[in-house]
């Protein structure tokens, strides 16, 4: 066997990728970069979790690795296996029309019943006189963490965002504290009392005085899983709690060293964020409860109640893997939301079919091919007019084209829905098309003409088809 992925030295890879070559392989395991192997007679490629995002390469060379894979296996008459608990709308979609096999499994290992999913809705306890402004977990979470720490078994809570509050407000002028490389608000850190952006790394210490209105009274708002973290040690005072996530897995080693404890016990609750819906399998978790549903199913994304209903049935298998029965707790402001409804069920069938109706009707993926033109500037001004100049060259070239301009949609120039990020102002065009060759076609006199209109001009365009960063 060889292992490829980017936590291993250049030295190590290169060691591997020698014995691959040299047929000293038979197996190479690894992340999406493991697809580029230099096997000479692949027979079989075999991507697991399939519906997974991390497959999408965003940055410099962008691909999407699961899609990647097909082209490679059809290029040398290989088999490709896709697999997950929760497929990929594109995916599913190819199964059922019959460009892909499709195999199930109803079943869960053993035979053993999915979990109980319970869903809470967090609106009916906005008036309740022991509700608090700050209230993150409700009383029927609560009481569930309380029986299952009774019984002496484990829990996992799972809310995707870190920190300890999402925003640091002036509480009189209701102006937060901003990144000035990119246009977000810094999240609060508990640990090491600072306020960090997420997208560029900019830290700084919690200023005394409001940067506008130059008030004091700042005071640091919403809720990340530093802050569930606080919040159960404060309740739950003997309870053994441990936090997996981005800022407390930095070291090399401590994803290993945390499962590790919890496998073995030491552990009775565990928070994090996606890290702890990987595929996970510890027989004494009965329950795990979802802090906040509506994070991801708030996203100005397409794939909004995808990712949403992927990731609440994911992190739902963590728990009843055992003997012992499983339950959910699922807290959301939207409980009538088809992707919550279709997760509480265990009911795949009845997501994809409202999700494919929605995207049929809005020609998006996998009823169309899409392509985002991102423009990248260091001035807002410029980056402005270099977009509606290629915004006016892209309806230049279609009325010129015979074919296909009636299946295409051009949507933009607009701005990003980050405005700025890392330094960089960002406009963006969207790009749908029922037929790929049209799209492709467009897109390769774009980017031949592309030239003319960027030169000198410090703008950058990148061209990402099958884009999954819509932000």
């Amino acid at each position: 066997m060889a292992i490829l992925h980017s936590a291993l030295s250049m030295g190590e890879r290169y060691d591997q990728w020698i014995r691959i070559a040299r047929g000293e392989a038979d197996v190479v395991i690894g992340a999406r970069s493991a697809l580029f192997a230099p096997f000479s007679r692949p027979g079989l490629i075999i991507i697991d979790e399939e519906h997974d995002p991390s497959y999408k390469q965003e940055k410099k060379f962008c691909y999407q690795a699961r899609d990647a894979a097909i082209v490679r296996a059809k290029l040398t008459n290989a088999l490709v296996v896709l697999g997950s608990g929760t497929p990929s709308i594109q995916s599913y979609q190819n199964a059922v029309s019959g460009r892909y096999g499709l195999l199930t499994m109803p079943e869960r290992i053993l035979k053993r019943k999915p979990p109980d999913i319970t869903v809470i809705d967090m609106t009916s306890f906005e008036d309740s006189p022991t509700a608090r402004d700050d209230s993150i977990i409700s009383p029927p979470l609560r009481m569930e963490i309380g029986e299952s720490l009774a019984k002496r078994k484990q829990a996992i809570l799972f809310l995707n965002r870190r920190g300890f509050s999402a925003l640091y407000l002036c509480r009189f002028c209701g102006e937060s504290i901003r990144c000035p490389n990119c246009e977000v608000s810094l999240t609060y850190h508990k640990y090491g009392n600072n306020l960090l952006c997420h997208y560029c790394g900019f830290r700084i210490q919690p200023p005394n005085r409001c940067p506008l209105c130059n008030r004091e009274k700042l005071k640091p708002y919403g809720f990340g899983t530093e802050r569930v973290v606080d919040t159960l040690k404060e309740v739950f005072p003997d309870a053994r709690v441990e936090r997996m996530d981005r800022d407390t897995m930095r070291h090399k080693g401590e994803v290993q060293r945390v499962l590790r404890r919890f496998s073995q016990y030491e552990t009775d609750i565990l928070v994090g964020t996606q890290m702890v819906t990987k595929g996970h399998d510890f027989p004494k978790v009965t329950l795990v409860g979802v802090i906040s549903a509506d994070l991801s199913l708030n996203c100005p994304d397409f794939r909004a109640a995808e990712i949403t209903f992927q990731l609440l049935s994911q992190v739902a298998g963590r728990t009843g893997r055992g003997r012992l029965p499983g339950r959910v707790i699922i807290q959301t402001f939207n409980p009538c939301h088809y992707a919550i409804i279709a997760a509480r069920d265990h009911d795949y069938g009845r997501f994809f079919s409202h999700e494919t109706r929605l995207r049929r009707q809005l020609n998006y993926p996998p009823f169309s091919s899409i392509a985002n033109l991102r423009l990248l500037g260091n001035s807002r001004t410029k980056t402005e007019k270099i977009a509606q100049q290629m915004g006016e060259r892209i309806g230049k070239i279609l009325k010129r084209q015979s074919k296909g301009k009636n299946d295409i949609a051009v949507l933009g120039p607009v701005e990003a829905a980050i405005a700025k990020l890392k330094g960089k102002y960002r406009q963006q065009i969207l790009i749908k098309s029922r037929r790929p060759r049209y799209l492709n076609q467009l897109l390769k006199d774009v980017d031949r003409g592309s030239a003319q209109i960027l030169s000198s001009s410090g703008v950058r365009l990148m061209i990402d088809v099958d884009p999954y960063q819509m932000m």
